[in-house]
């Protein structure tokens, strides 16, 4: 299966949060729109840094300045509340799926 993005607009992933309202995302480094890929990674359009989900954290208006890990378990439930959203195809939503169960990781130690 090719990489494919899509822009990031989804609930907070970050864990423990309870926010179900979906939102663009964006780098707080610089303020550019997030993409996420059906491999699990997330890049910048801004400064194209690229990483895996897992290494990033997350702040929403539910818990403003205080950046949360996320993990399989929690970025499944974001995506699966924002899965009508236009540009995540059944595809590309069902791919994500495939890739966080495979791909589960240990998010206590992070």
């Amino acid at each position: 299966m090719s990489e494919r993005w899509v822009d990031l607009y989804t609930v907070c992933p970050g864990r423990g949060c309870n926010n179900e309202t979906p939102s663009y995302w964006v780098h707080s480094v610089d303020s550019y729109r997030t993409q996420i890929s059906n491999h699990g990674r997330i890049k910048c359009t801004g400064c194209s840094t690229v990483d895996y989900m897992k290494n990033w954290d997350f702040a929403c208006s539910k818990h403003s300045g205080e950046y949360r890990p996320t993990s399989s378990i929690s970025f499944g439930k974001a995506l699966f509340i924002a899965s009508n959203n236009v540009g995540m195809d059944d595809d590309f939503i069902d791919d994500l799926s495939r890739y966080l169960r495979k791909n589960k990781w240990d998010y206590g130690l992070r």
